[in-house]
């Protein structure tokens, strides 16, 4: 699997959902929202997740940008958030030797950067 890719976080959501969503691991078919925040359109979705996949990760700026661009892509109904912070940690762990301890990130300053982003 590719470090960094759609296809790496698919397999990731469907290792962590498949006993639970029979959506797992695979592209949503409905436009989302989250608050006032809208997702990105599922007409857009798939050239969206091209787009992400063929973004730089070389250094820790270039990755959390992909990470934002994945957050807002929201691929998958349920899941995203869980699946996608793997995803992250496997891309800074293989790009930087480094991950973060989602214990020190308070909730709801992670979301209000999310939302300061766009």
């Amino acid at each position: 699997m590719e470090v960094g890719t759609y296809q790496s976080l698919a397999a990731i959501h469907a290792y962590l959902f498949d006993d639970i969503y029979f959506f797992a691991g695979k592209i949503r078919e409905v436009n989302m929202a989250k608050g006032n925040f809208r997702f990105a359109p599922v007409m857009y979705l798939e050239s969206s997740l091209k787009h992400i996949d063929a973004m730089p990760q070389s250094t820790f700026e270039q990755i959390i940008e992909k990470y934002v661009e994945m957050n807002v892509a929201h691929p998958f109904r349920e899941g995203n958030g869980r699946a996608t912070r793997i995803w992250l940690d496997l891309i800074l762990k293989k790009e930087i030797q480094q991950v973060i301890d989602w214990n020190l990130v308070e909730k709801e300053d992670y979301l209000s950067a999310m939302e300061r982003r766009y």
